[in-house]
């Protein structure tokens, strides 16, 4: 997309017509660009907008909301370089829709907050549940670490070598080759 000094676009490209929620080429053309940006980011669209005709620059990447011609509500990149080869000074601006990677981060930040409060709930049942409890802390099974009520029954922190030679960290004075079948054959030292 171009716009010229004044604020208003002059040229849209295909890509720029989709993005925009236009009907045709033709149907931006002429709109001021601040009509299709979201009010909350005004003053910084009309500062980047002033920066790169006074300095000739171009703008680093900034995330914004732009109203779409249908009325919609898009997430975007934009970056702004100084352009003289139209009829005077204009800024061509590059614009890309983020607005499934901006939901696919809100979905994965929500997921991780699910998930973190589940590892609390099953850390505060292996904490304070009556009965000793292990948990293998890799997948190999060679670190193993035991609940509070596992040092109430005598349970002691030993090391030691599985069969094939690795070795192993464990609470407990029992062997605990149920807990992995990486773990038959742990000689105790």
């Amino acid at each position: 997309m171009a716009v010229h000094t004044e604020g208003r676009l002059v040229y849209v490209n295909p890509a720029g017509v989709k993005l925009l929620g236009a009907t045709s080429r033709e149907s931006p053309i002429g709109k001021p660009v601040l009509d299709l940006i979201h009010p909350d980011f005004h003053a910084q669209a009309k500062n980047r907008i002033r920066q790169v005709l006074e300095q000739k620059i171009q703008t680093p990447l900034a995330e914004v909301s732009i109203i779409r011609l249908d009325g919609q509500e898009s997430q975007v990149e934009v970056s702004g370089t100084f352009l003289e080869s139209l009829d005077r000074p204009s800024i061509l601006l590059i614009v890309r829709d983020i607005s499934e990677r901006k939901s696919a981060e809100k979905e994965i930040n929500r997921l991780n907050r699910d998930l973190w409060a589940r590892v609390n709930e099953l850390q505060t049942i292996f904490e304070v549940v009556p009965i000793g409890l292990a948990i293998a802390e890799d997948f190999q099974g060679l670190n193993i670490r035991g609940n509070p009520t596992n040092e109430t029954q005598d349970w002691l922190f030993r090391a030691g070598t599985n069969s094939m030679g690795s070795e192993l960290h464990f609470w407990g004075s029992h062997n605990l080759s149920w807990i992995s079948p990486i773990n038959r054959g742990i000689r105790k030292d």
